[in-house]
């Protein structure tokens, strides 16, 4: 499928489901070239003019290095954990972290099981699958792409009405995801990329943080005006 050539307006359930799912990956996965080529048209239309993409695909090994010291090497100098409960405690003034597997982390869990979220069935790092927490920013941008694909498939059911009935039932439970998880999330884990690691990873985090504002604002105004 052809990546939008504008971002998705809330009513766009396929268009932000997409969004959210090239957001996902490129925190889920190293970067390869396959990889990057992909996130380039999908991530294209929400960084326009940021990045030197040629310049990026010609050393995707930089790329990569990039990935490992930014998130799973501690002593790199660059890295910021991607964890929810890490990343909130980190402001302009308190420039550190918080502990792993807060509450955020539990409270998730608890979001995966009500609707019946695997994790095991997305591409994923294979050492991230084997030791991530639920709080970790790719997976919230997985998880919201999953609220995504479920309205869309209730909202397309034969039965119009009931259909409409559940996908508003989705529609809400991503409105409260987003302004208690992951509007918060990546509202921190931006600046603090910026901050300590400037490059490829905080720009799509400051891309994420914005998109993310974006749709939480159309959430809540479509909500407003039911």
């Amino acid at each position: 499928m052809a990546a939008p050539q504008s971002i998705p307006a809330v009513q766009d359930v396929e268009g932000r489901c997409l969004i959210y799912a090239a957001l996902a990956d490129v925190f889920l996965q190293p970067p390869t070239a396959e990889g990057l080529s992909q996130q380039r048209r999908w991530l294209s239309a929400l960084l326009p003019g940021k990045l030197d993409w040629n310049a990026l695909l010609t050393d995707i090994e930089a790329v990569r290095q990039a990935y490992f010291d930014c998130f799973f090497v501690p002593t790199s100098g660059s890295y910021v954990p991607p964890y929810e409960s890490a990343v909130l405690a980190y402001t302009e003034k308190n420039k550190t972290f918080g502990r792993l597997n807060g509450p955020a982390a539990h409270h998730l869990a608890k979001c995966w099981e009500e609707t019946a979220f695997s994790p095991e069935t997305l591409t994923i790092y294979e050492p991230l699958r084997q030791n991530c927490m639920p709080d970790h920013i790719g997976l919230e941008l997985a998880f919201m792409t999953y609220l995504c694909h479920a309205e869309k498939n209730v909202s397309t059911a034969p039965a119009a009405d009931s259909g409409q009935a559940l996908a508003r039932k989705w529609r809400d439970y991503q409105a409260g995801f987003v302004a208690d998880h992951l509007h918060p999330a990546t509202g921190h884990f931006a600046p603090a990329l910026q901050d300590i690691a400037p490059g490829y990873y905080a720009e799509v985090a400051a891309v994420a943080a914005t998109w993310v504002e974006t749709d939480l604002a159309e959430l809540t105004q479509e909500n407003r005006e039911e």
